[in-house]
């Protein structure tokens, strides 16, 4: 039996994504459990709307990826970009992610790395970035592995060894 929190969340249209995160149960089995909830109050339409209006928000609907890319350090206006919506939209629903899961911290952590660094703050340094420049491979090569052009990836990488 589904606890009420959970029905009363998802009712607020939190995804099975963060519901999953946050009350530790695996998705798929979530999914089924609510569709069964629902089934047995005869009232799967309300389900199915909610699903619905889940599936038709953008960032709500890629929450999963977008969560995944901003913890590789992407850019909101990258990821704004790349789901075709607004930055606002992308900052709203990673915020609200990490406060219902109550990691509010790692949040501000996270939007504190990913700030804009000198320049236009188009290109971010990433993990992989990082690692391949502390194995000792060429920046040249760098550059063009992350498609970033070479004087600025120098100048990214000035303070870090």
């Amino acid at each position: 039996m589904l606890h009420y929190k959970i029905i009363e969340n998802f009712e607020k249209e939190y995804t099975i994504f963060e519901l999953s995160e946050k009350y530790k149960i695996d998705e798929e089995i979530l999914y089924k459990e609510l569709e069964n909830y629902y089934k047995e109050k005869d009232n799967l339409r309300k389900f199915s709307m909610i699903n619905y209006n889940i599936e038709n928000n953008i960032a709500k609907n890629n929450l999963k990826s977008i969560i995944k890319d901003f913890e590789e350090s992407l850019g909101t206006r990258a990821i704004a970009k790349k789901y075709n919506t607004t930055r606002y939209n992308i900052m709203t629903e990673i915020k609200k992610y990490y406060e219902f899961i109550g990691k509010e911290n790692k949040y501000n952590e996270l939007i504190n790395s990913n700030n804009k660094s000198k320049g236009n703050g188009k290109y971010k340094l990433t993990k992989g970035i990082i690692e391949d420049y502390k194995n000792n491979k060429s920046i040249l090569s760098i550059s063009k592995t992350y498609n970033i052009p070479y004087t600025t990836l120098r100048r990214m990488l000035e303070n870090i060894k």
